[in-house]
């Protein structure tokens, strides 16, 4: 379906001159909006309302850009069959990006020449914060390199540290994600791969609605404490725990434990319920990367 939904220019973005849209263009301006269905990301496409098409779907290439608030620009292959159109090629990797999730909301406004700019709202009904675009693709030489960062004033008695710059390749991602479905145990667990936006999130990870309420909850009560150990079992870390109607997320404390653990984008943690009375669960990380230095 299509809406018209009024949107408003923040000054902390920071857009160039033709970004910019006074308040009657962005009223007048053609927006569509969507809920994001679990079947959506399973099948790593989005389908454009066909009202929408019906109306703008001659103007579109066989491509489009999608455009978030801090300027991030993405292309994304359109795929058309039978009077359908939807987002494909390109989208999985902006969805994954952005840590869209289940019944995420996110409004299009069509500016014309296949160019979309998007909104993303999470499941608080609150707009995202915006993570910085992906490296280019590194070589496994180039991911190698070390660059030096100058830490201590200017001198020549500063202190140096070499910092090794390193993103994990699709393959290793993959081998992450096969290794940690191979976990089996007696206990109940699921599994959650790291997104871009976990890492640093405030906002913290989502996590499976069905698995929290069965085991992360208390009567009477929304926001539970759930503890988190890794293996050594030497440190702990308190995590809120937030249940909503359709989502659950472990908020006020994740941004922590994904620090000291020094998680990175294509990790895959196993939550492994080891003690149902005390919310405390030991968390096996499958590393992309299997050097880390944390």
């Amino acid at each position: 379906m299509t809406s018209n939904i009024t949107t408003r220019s923040r000054s902390n973005h920071h857009c160039s001159e033709s970004d910019r849209f006074t308040f009657p263009e962005v009223v007048n301006a053609p927006h569509f909006f969507k809920f994001i269905h679990p079947l959506v990301l399973q099948d790593g496409r989005l389908r454009i309302p066909k009202k929408f098409i019906g109306k703008y779907g001659e103007d579109l290439s066989d491509h489009v850009f999608l455009k978030v608030p801090n300027g991030n620009l993405w292309k994304v292959e359109l795929e058309k069959s039978s009077g359908e159109v939807w987002l494909k090629n390109g989208w999985k990797e902006f969805a994954e990006h952005y840590s869209v999730d289940f019944w995420n909301f996110l409004v299009f406004r069509y500016g014309g020449n296949s160019h979309f700019h998007v909104i993303i709202f999470d499941m608080s009904a609150s707009e995202i914060e915006y993570p910085l675009p992906p490296p280019p693709t590194t070589t496994q030489n180039e991911r190698n390199n070390v660059t030096v960062d100058l830490l201590d004033g200017g001198s020549s008695g500063s202190i140096l540290a070499a910092k090794r710059k390193q993103m994990a390749s699709e393959a290793e991602k993959e081998r992450a994600l096969q290794s940690a479905k191979a976990f089996t145990s007696k206990n109940p667990f699921f599994m959650v791969i790291v997104r871009p936006s976990y890492v640093n999130a405030k906002s913290g990870v989502n996590i499976p609605q069905v698995f929290a309420t069965r085991y992360f909850t208390k009567e009477n009560e929304n926001d539970n404490k759930v503890t988190l150990q890794v293996a050594d079992g030497m440190r702990v870390w308190s995590v809120t725990c937030i249940l909503g109607t359709n989502y659950a997320r472990l908020s006020r404390g994740w941004v922590f434990f994904a620090r000291d653990n020094c998680l990175q984008e294509g990790d895959v943690c196993v939550f492994e319920v080891i003690n149902k009375v005390k919310n405390l669960c030991n968390v096996v990380i499958f590393r992309a990367l299997e050097a880390v230095n944390c």
